[in-house]
């Protein structure tokens, strides 16, 4: 008896290896998913879900440790890794260890700070944000009927269009804007500049893209939306499509807001991998730029050519909305 309770504890312990084998290899190979309609709700699911079940899951195979073979513990720590990788624990570029950082004179850096307001964050929080940080280049999301006029510094040049501002003190001019009227939204999901200074112009892009949030929420609602999904997916190809377009045409680019979308994302893999992420090069650790009460995900970028050195980039705990602002301090080549 005792036999027989062994050989089935080891046979379903197998199996419980092996899917997660199958698990670490499906959430690793995300970046890469093929874009088919059947898999998009799927995908949402495992982005924008919370992502401590894979760590979670992984640790329970140790509780049946006496009965793995020898290549199933060597295994462990590499599955361990997969889930630390999914959960986005990240580690800086090795490249950014052996460069200079700033010093409070170097007057070469601008400083771009980025924030998503509409969730719950106040109007007299960005203010002693702007107080604090001083920031060369304030970028904001979903901003609705504000006037910055009220508190700003004269220093800085403002502009608002679409729930989309810009707050700078670098001298620049507005060089266009794409609608949400074009997949029948409202607002804009990207204000485009060209920004002035003394090593040079170059070109930012302010953006909103489109969030899954009304497909998992569907889901979590017990309704399978695929219609839904299938053409939230074609719309946020549709944004993504227009701003690595645009992004191709430029010389020198920063592009940097809301993207609701993660780096391991295919999209993201599709559009916008040619470009240095920020807080993906230079951060260390759950740098979640949204959270909820029981998990968090990075979805807010600053993305930027090689035509600039990265000095720094973190998340600020500072604002009480769903969104925490985005540092990053950059100089031009």
């Amino acid at each position: 008896m005792l036999n027989f309770i062994k050989r089935k504890l080891k046979a379903l312990t197998t199996l419980y290896f092996y899917l997660l084998v199958i698990a670490v290899v499906a959430v690793s190979l995300l970046p890469w998913w093929p874009f088919f309609q059947g898999l998009t709700i799927p995908k949402y699911l495992l982005l924008f879900g919370p992502r401590w079940w894979l760590l979670l899951v992984s640790l329970l195979v140790f509780i049946c440790w006496p009965v793995l073979s020898k290549q199933k513990k060597l295994l462990l720590p590499v599955l361990f890794i997969g889930g630390l990788n999914y959960l986005d624990f990240q580690l800086p570029a090795l490249a950014h260890y052996f460069q200079f950082q700033h010093t409070a004179e170097d007057k070469s850096t601008i400083k771009i700070i980025q924030a998503n307001i509409g969730g719950g964050g106040s109007i007299y929080e960005i203010q002693l944000l702007v107080e604090n940080e001083q920031p060369d280049i304030l970028l904001l999301q979903e901003v609705r009927n504000t006037n910055f006029s009220e508190w700003i510094s004269p220093e800085y040049q403002t502009n608002c269009r679409g729930g989309l501002c810009i707050l700078s003190k670098l001298t620049f001019e507005v060089t266009g804007q794409l609608s949400r009227n074009l997949i029948d939204g409202w607002g804009n999901f990207a204000m485009l500049y060209k920004i002035k200074t003394a090593q040079g112009d170059f070109s930012l892009a302010n953006i909103h893209m489109e969030t899954p949030r009304s497909v998992i929420m569907s889901f979590i609602h017990r309704e399978w939306a695929q219609t839904a999904a299938n053409k939230l997916e074609d719309n946020r190809q549709y944004e993504s499509l227009l701003i690595a377009s645009w992004v191709d045409a430029q010389e020198k680019v920063i592009i940097a807001g809301d993207f609701n979308m993660l780096e391991d994302e295919n999209i993201y893999q599709k559009y916008f991998s040619s470009m240095n992420n920020a807080l993906g090069n230079a951060s260390f650790g759950l740098n979640y730029t949204k959270k909820t009460s029981w998990h968090g995900v990075r979805i807010d970028h600053l993305l930027f050519s090689n035509d600039f050195v990265l000095k720094d980039a973190t998340v600020l705990n500072f604002i009480t909305g769903d969104h925490r602002p985005v540092v990053s301090i950059l100089s031009i080549k």
